[in-house]
């Protein structure tokens, strides 16, 4: 699945706190531990109200999840919060490949001295490298809502200027490391975890005692462990498009959580490179010069998400409303809410 959910940030948490200088074996693997509204579409239900016809609510909901992508050759502000010289390095030198097929410009400050975040919100993203307690482990805000939070991406134990070593004494491959920081990167950028896109069928796949036991291993309460495994449902705001196994955004799981083992269609082997489709679809939504983003990479007449004289979306939001037929109060309510949304 491609980019795009509405709503609020919820984070799934690493089971256990790691050193600066040793990790667990296992924690090389560790799945992505961002997730997204366990309600799934909570704010989208909020912001496309009931009473409002099916097609209008479809359409809301549209201009809602058009809110979560930075604009075609938009200057995204990157800072960090810690880390040392040489990991903030490493994380640009990274993260920016993503510039190669994404018509934006992640631009993380002067080379040599990259940017701490100056503790105001003024950046885009914000990246720390917190590795134990409520917010450690590896994950992003999604899209734009980088912006609303002061800390908006974490990559755990990658702070230091030396990758860390596991109990065997072996170092992290650098491969590894700028694996981790492209996934985080592309939630950053909008995309969403290719696993448990509507495509993927990878729901029917699990044991579902596996799964929970896999939860456990990490310390995941129940209903984080599902949230993290959960088939989103199909739905036009979510933009899935065939799913793409090779895709750097697609989990890779031990075989013994499927019910076909290695056969899975859902099992992977890491993936380490953006894929061909990853980045086919990313040059499609922001596109280069002054091209036309659209939602779907698959479908066979594309829907317009963004353009350089696209609607502002308050006012695109407040229209359908009132088309709809909906009392001014309640259009006023909601346009407010979606308002603040925006902040």
């Amino acid at each position: 699945m491609r980019r795009l959910m509405f709503g609020t940030i919820a984070f799934l948490l690493l089971p256990l706190p790691l050193s600066a200088q040793q990790v667990n074996a296992d924690t090389y693997d560790q799945p992505c531990a961002a997730q997204y509204n366990k309600a799934l579409y909570p704010d989208l239900g909020r912001l496309a109200p009931p009473e409002a016809p099916a097609a209008t609510r479809s359409a809301l909901r549209a201009v809602v999840v058009r809110t979560l992508t930075w604009k075609p050759g938009e200057l995204i502000k990157v800072c960090f919060r810690s880390g040392t010289p040489a990991a903030r390095e490493r994380v640009a030198k990274y993260a920016s490949e993503w510039m190669r097929y994404a018509n934006v410009k992640l631009e993380f400050g002067e080379p040599g001295n990259l940017r701490s975040c100056k503790g105001d919100n003024s950046e885009a993203i914000k990246v720390d490298f917190v590795d134990s307690g409520p917010k450690s482990g590896f994950w992003s805000a999604l899209g734009t809502l980088s912006r609303k939070d002061e800390h908006s991406l974490n990559l755990s134990y990658l702070g230091r200027d030396q990758l860390p070593v596991n109990r065997e004494g072996q170092s992290m491959p650098e491969a590894e490391a700028r694996r981790l920081i492209l996934h985080e990167f592309g939630h950053a950028l909008g995309l969403l975890h290719e696993h448990q896109s509507p495509k993927a069928n990878c729901g029917a796949e699990y044991y579902e005692e596996a799964v929970m036991a896999y939860g456990a291993l990490r310390g995941w309460p129940r209903e984080q462990t599902i949230r993290n495994f959960k088939q989103y449902s199909e739905a036009p705001e979510l933009n899935a498009t065939e799913v793409d196994r090779k895709s750097i955004m697609h989990y890779s799981l031990p075989p013994w959580l499927f019910k076909q083992g290695e056969k899975s269609a859902c099992y992977v082997q890491t993936n380490f490179e953006i894929s061909e489709a990853d980045r086919e679809f990313m040059a499609r939504v922001y596109p280069a010069n002054g091209g036309r983003p659209v939602a779907s990479a698959g479908a066979p007449a594309p829907v317009l998400t963004r353009s350089a004289a696209a609607a502002d979306p308050v006012k695109e939001y407040e229209a359908l409303l009132l088309k709809s037929g909906l009392n001014k109060t309640r259009v006023d309510a909601l346009v407010a809410e979606f308002k603040n949304d925006l902040k």
